[in-house]
């Protein structure tokens, strides 16, 4: 939803700009600002301010957004026009933006699939394991032919289990076996004990997760709707955080070393 703030709203169009402002949840605010010149009515461009925090105010954080686009628009051409009015292409890559936009878009499809599952990640894994004897190297919560499912692979096997009744639904075979087996025989800690650090960091519950070779460290990747959280898979450690609107990943390094994929 749309929400604009007076003082910002006037004093941009002061200058001859416009200012919405977008909420995405409640730890991640984005001030979308659309800088439109005002003689040009057809032409507008979108420039974005991201900024993480749980302790500035909307309205602080749609001033700090409006000072660093008007800074972009005069000096980087963001939503300049020239006297043929025409407008000048950003100089940053729209690919960012739109990358920025469909993140978004997973937030919110992460957020209505862990609302609509009534089996949990733990009864999911637990179900999977006990059918097949065996130990899940990941689990994610996904949509398989139309239904909200869990799909918990293990070593041999991917187990697919309705994320509303709990019943599995059918298996195939784990294509990536060898390499699972390897991860799982590193490992020192488990799937439950890497969970639990994350979600305490996080504050949150996770809605999947995979033991996995993330740039050469062994880590649990735990999965939250609007996040994922890097676990050392030796000691258990809070390597990191990414944000599903931020493509880049934290730098880290384990204390369990692989080959880099």
């Amino acid at each position: 939803a749309w929400l604009p703030d007076a003082e910002i709203l006037a004093t941009a169009q002061a200058l001859g700009r416009e200012v919405y402002v977008s909420e995405v949840n409640n730890d991640h605010y984005k001030a979308v600002l659309l800088l439109r010149d005002t003689s040009v009515r057809q032409k507008s461009l979108i420039c974005e301010f991201s900024q993480i925090s749980r302790g500035f105010s909307m309205k602080n954080l749609v001033k700090i957004g409006l000072t660093v686009s008007l800074l972009a628009a005069t000096s980087m051409g963001c939503a300049a026009t020239n006297g043929n009015n025409d407008v000048q292409k950003s100089t940053e890559p729209q690919s960012q933006a739109t990358a920025t936009l469909a993140n978004d878009d997973d937030v919110q499809e992460n957020t209505q699939r862990q609302s609509q599952a009534t089996v949990t990640l733990d009864q999911a894994i637990k179900t999977a394991e006990t059918d097949q004897k065996g130990t899940a190297t990941s689990a994610d919560l996904d949509e398989d032919n139309g239904k909200l499912v869990y799909e918990v692979k293990l070593v041999e096997t991917e187990v697919y289990v309705d994320a509303n009744t709990g019943e599995i639904l059918r298996t195939k075979a784990n294509d990536d076996s060898e390499e699972d087996a390897q991860y799982l025989s590193l490992a020192k800690i488990t799937v439950e004990q890497a969970k639990q650090a994350a979600e305490t960091a996080r504050n949150g519950t996770a809605i999947g997760f995979a033991l996995d070779n993330e740039d050469g460290s062994l880590v649990y990747e735990i999965k939250f709707v609007d996040a994922e959280v890097y676990v050392d898979a030796g000691t258990g450690k809070v390597l990191g955080t990414k944000l599903e609107t931020d493509s880049n990943k934290p730098p880290f390094k384990g204390s369990i070393q692989l080959p880099d994929d």
